[in-house]
């Protein structure tokens, strides 16, 4: 299924024109959120972290991209607003994207551009207390604008995850329960802040 998601923008990647491509690098800070109800509440996770960004724009409506982010510990609270007690151990979290963006103005200067597309994600997820190490990965749908001046751009990004790649994962901290970290009425929403130069 991922397969023929990606299919239709790959083809329009292969016939786009060569002549008006170019580099672009850049970093950034994005804020991970995990929101996981249950009856007594909300289970809130959260990872501020700086990102790497590089991408290949090969015409004013396509790009791909690619993004790093840096290993950071998860911020948990419980329902009742204080921070989850992992016993003095924590999550590590980092991750990779790989995305496919369509959009507009791309290769305008001075120019306000806006995109969406589909990609691919991986993190991955590790617990110091038990050596538990886990790589969630799935689809993700980006959406974005941004504005061009010369070399130099800021874009906001936000990223639709579905929840189902979390709900299902093995990753947990408690080895002697059948429960994994993630419950099954769960929210993912990735927000980021991108500075991004051009060659």
């Amino acid at each position: 299924m991922y397969k023929k998601a990606l299919f239709p923008a790959m083809v329009l990647i292969s016939t786009s024109s060569i002549a008006q491509s170019n580099f672009q690098f850049g970093i950034g800070y994005s804020l991970f959120k995990t929101v996981d109800s249950y009856s007594i509440g909300d289970y809130e996770d959260s990872i501020n972290t700086p990102l790497l960004d590089a991408r290949y724009v090969f015409n004013d409506n396509v790009l791909i991209e690619g993004s790093y982010r840096l290993i950071k510990d998860d911020m948990c609270t419980q329902p009742s607003g204080t921070s989850c007690s992992f016993g003095g151990e924590y999550i590590n979290v980092s991750g990779v994207d790989v995305n496919i963006l369509i959009g507009r103005h791309f290769t305008d200067k001075n120019a306000v551009y806006y995109y969406s597309g589909i990609g691919y994600f991986s993190d991955s997820w590790s617990f110091t207390g038990n050596g538990i190490n886990d790589t969630i990965s799935g689809i993700q749908i980006p959406i974005g604008v941004g504005y061009h001046f010369e070399n130099l751009s800021i874009e906001a990004q936000y990223m639709y995850r579905s929840s189902t790649s979390y709900s299902k994962s093995s990753f947990d901290i408690n080895t002697s329960t059948s429960d994994t970290y993630f419950g099954s009425d769960l929210t993912v929403d990735l927000y980021s802040l991108k500075l991004i130069y051009s060659l």
